[in-house]
Parts: C-alpha cells; structure tokens; sequence
C-alpha cells in the first residue's frame, strides 16, 4: 500500500523477481536462477575474504518451474498482479494449464481474480495474502 511514486524500489526488484547482489555475513544474492547466502558467522565471513576463499555458505540454482511460482507468489503482493502472457513468455507455462482448477477455487472463494491478461489478490485476497501465496506455491 503506497502512493504512485512512493513505491519501495527495493521490494519491487524482489516482487518483478530481478537480480540482486546481497554483501555482508549472511546476505542473500540472486544471480541468472542462482540462490546464493554468505556465511552467517561475521568472523568466518572476514577470515574468507581475506584469505580469498569463497564466502557463499549456500548455493540454489532454481528450476524453471520454481522461478516461476516465485515470480507469480512475488507478483501477487502488487495491487495490479503479474502478466499472464509474461509469464508464459518468460517461463513457456501458461498459468491456468499449471494451476489448473486451483485458480477457479481461489476465484470463487474471492480470493483471486484472473482479469484478461492479469492475475492480482482481490481485495479480499490482499487480506490473506499468505494464505492464498502458500497455495500457489
């Protein structure tokens, strides 16, 4: 919920599911599908990097499927929802053939609304957002 051009920019590289680079003991990068955390413990990080190790403690590289659930789930926190001819682009998944009749059930219980080429939370939906998110997952 914020004003047209007050917008958090950097919890909307998250919810357009772009790249970033975290830095620091624990910090968390995404990198081209890669999932990547530093070590947590801030000595350790420090002993890395000046020895020239490698300080990444984990590393996920995402399936396409998994990227595009989190690009839908991160989509829906924005009042206007995610493109469904983007995703398909994006991803080659339609929406509705991979959710099936998830989406029907969500709609009908006002949760979900799949207006032309965008899915977006009702209002009711922005409400319980985390439960509708854990079912699209």
């Amino acid at each position: 919920y914020a004003r047209p051009g007050r917008e958090c920019r950097h919890n909307l590289l998250y919810w357009h599911n772009g790249s970033y680079l975290g830095l620091g003991a624990s910090a968390v990068s995404c990198l081209s599908g890669r999932r990547l955390r530093a070590v947590a413990d801030v000595e350790e990080f420090r002993r890395r990097i000046l020895a020239g190790e490698p300080f990444w403690d984990e590393e996920e590289s995402l399936g396409r499927a998994t990227r595009f659930r989190e690009t839908v789930v991160t989509g829906l926190r924005l009042i206007r929802g995610v493109s469904l001819s983007r995703l398909q682009r994006r991803f080659a998944i339609d929406a509705r053939a991979y959710y099936g009749p998830l989406l029907d059930e969500l709609a009908r219980a006002d949760l979900l609304a799949v207006e032309e080429d965008r899915l977006r939370l009702t209002d009711r939906g922005l409400l319980l957002a985390n439960q509708v998110m854990a079912r699209l997952v």
